[in-house]
């Protein structure tokens, strides 16, 4: 009976965080409104602060599902590749896939990292850059001689940041066409930056 409980918890869970998402992406934090998270949940206002403590509370959880899922999806992609390139190549092309999926959680992110700042870079750092193994697939590439000797912490940021711009060009865009189409052009800039000839 208790797992079951905890299960329709769960579920009621990502059912107003969905909803959330939908909302602070479409509105912004400041502008989105509780009661109507609420309706697009299908729950009581009530229901959603008893799952959340406060509507920054709410915004917060949204911003660690969204960071928790695309961490988890990397690691399940790369989880069977051994080559440090390779790796890098389905980290990337599941990360892009998951914001061309989620497009409202990357507007999230973005429209809010004024006013969060300090609190979505501590998700950043405790949720999603120590599991994601993209500085140590770097220094391995250095160790096999096919990455240049250089930093493995600047480089993975770089990589990190050149495709987040990338990202917010295609959610900017007039233009309808697939992120993951842009995949080849971040990978062709990096890795002819960092591969050895």
């Amino acid at each position: 009976m208790e797992g079951h409980i905890s299960s329709k918890k769960r579920e009621k869970t990502e059912q107003i965080l969905q909803a959330a998402m939908a909302i602070f992406s479409r509105d912004g934090y400041h502008k989105a409104d509780v009661d109507e998270i609420a309706v697009t949940a299908g729950v009581g206002k009530g229901t959603i602060y008893r799952h959340f403590e406060s509507k920054k509370g709410l915004f917060l959880a949204v911003v660690e599902w969204g960071i928790s899922k695309i961490k988890d999806i990397i690691m399940e992609a790369i989880k069977n590749i051994d080559s440090p390139i390779e790796r890098t190549t389905q980290a990337i092309s599941t990360y892009l896939k998951f914001f061309e999926t989620h497009r409202g959680f990357y507007r999230v992110l973005i429209q809010e990292m004024t006013d969060f700042r300090e609190e979505v870079g501590k998700i950043f750092r405790e949720k999603y850059l120590p599991y994601i193994p993209l500085e140590e697939d770097i220094r391995r590439g250095i160790e096999k001689g096919v990455i240049k000797d250089i930093n493995p912490q600047t480089a993975a940021f770089a990589l990190i940041g050149m495709t987040n711009a990338i990202i917010y060009k295609w959610l900017m865009s007039d233009e309808d066409y697939p992120l993951t189409s842009e995949r080849d052009t971040i990978l062709e800039i990096w890795f002819r930056g960092v591969l050895k000839e």
